[in-house]
């Protein structure tokens, strides 16, 4: 059995291998995903429009949702062309409106955006569930990528999703700038241009300098070298760290001239430190009921299903779908 899965590791290393480096290329246009379909995506129950109902309505979706995303993650996975699926259908996002906005902000909040956990405490240390982490890792990195790509080519698209991700609170939850300098000190132990995670610390660090108000740093930014601006952004941050409020209508943080350099920050009001909080995840929100909010401790389990489903696509690569078993990336 250690041969088989050794072999099949090596086979998944050579098709990883010989995909191209995607960060750093233009967009294809491959016309897998059927976006009127996916926009028009529905739980199979029908009769949820009654307010008590509302949290049964976005669960049930969110489970049709997440099914549908990883049964096209392995289809990807059976043909190796990299995630091609994947990638167009989270290139899609801020492209055709709340309706597939809402859709892909469901179906793999823990993949679509950044959290504050770490990857590796979702998954038991055993040979099987390493299989299934090293997916989840893969899944990780293509999604990244797609984002790194969009968002420095197009900063509506950031400016839609951060709006998105702090509604969501899957990131910025409580004591925000608590979760913001954690963060921060990931990066300076992570974020290298060598570094195997080297695409999820590249969205990570684009979301903090949107977070700051220090957007003018992402202009001709290419994303193979966002590393590279780390260390002037963090410069900036650790001078203006400690008058850092929250924006009065924007969810951004802003420097406050006005605050002395030697306050101490525990000291601020509660609601200053947090960022404004947006009714709706997209401006353009129209629906009958009111969104969901997905993050940690609130309503919905984010990565559940999702380690489910990495355990199923390692299951089937253990037996007799031909799926190549994946190794750890880092």
């Amino acid at each position: 059995m250690k041969t088989i899965i050794h072999q099949s590791c090596l086979l998944l290393v050579c098709i990883l291998l010989a995909s191209p480096c995607t960060l750093g290329l233009a967009d294809e246009t491959e016309n897998y995903i059927d976006w009127e379909k996916f926009s028009s995506m529905e739980p199979s129950r029908q009769g949820y429009f009654q307010y008590d109902e509302r949290l049964m309505y976005w669960m049930d979706l969110t489970m049709e949702l997440n099914k549908f995303f990883w049964d096209l993650y392995s289809e990807d996975i059976a043909e190796g062309n990299g995630g091609k699926r994947v990638r167009e259908l989270v290139h899609g996002f801020g492209e055709h409106g709340f309706e597939v906005d809402i859709r892909l902000y469901l179906m793999a909040p823990d993949v679509f955006y950044p959290t504050d956990w770490d990857v590796d405490t979702l998954f038991p240390n055993t040979p099987k569930d390493n299989i299934a982490k090293g997916y989840y890792k893969e899944l990780l990195r293509i999604v990244s990528e797609t984002q790194v790509r969009d968002f420095l080519k197009e900063p509506k698209k950031l400016d839609r999703y951060f709006d998105s991700l702090v509604h969501s609170r899957a990131l910025f939850h409580g004591r925000d700038l608590l979760v913001l300098n954690k963060k921060v000190k990931e990066l300076q132990r992570e974020f290298t241009g060598q570094s195997s995670s080297y695409a999820c610390h590249a969205r990570d660090f684009i979301i903090l300098v949107h977070a700051t108000g220090q957007d003018e740093l992402l202009k001709g930014m290419q994303p193979m070298e966002v590393h590279k601006k780390f260390p002037q952004w963090l410069e900036w941050y650790e001078e203006h760290k400690t008058r850092l409020v929250g924006h009065p209508s924007k969810p951004i943080w802003i420097y406050a001239k006005d605050i002395p350099p030697d306050f101490p920050p525990e000291l601020f009001p509660f609601e200053v430190l947090q960022l404004t909080d947006p009714r709706y995840p997209f401006p353009d929100w129209d629906f009958k009921l009111e969104p969901v909010i997905l993050g940690l401790g609130q309503e919905l389990d984010m990565n559940a299903n999702s380690v489910d489903h990495a355990k199923l696509i390692a299951e089937k690569a253990n037996n007799k779908t031909g799926l190549p078993v994946s190794p750890e990336r880092d």
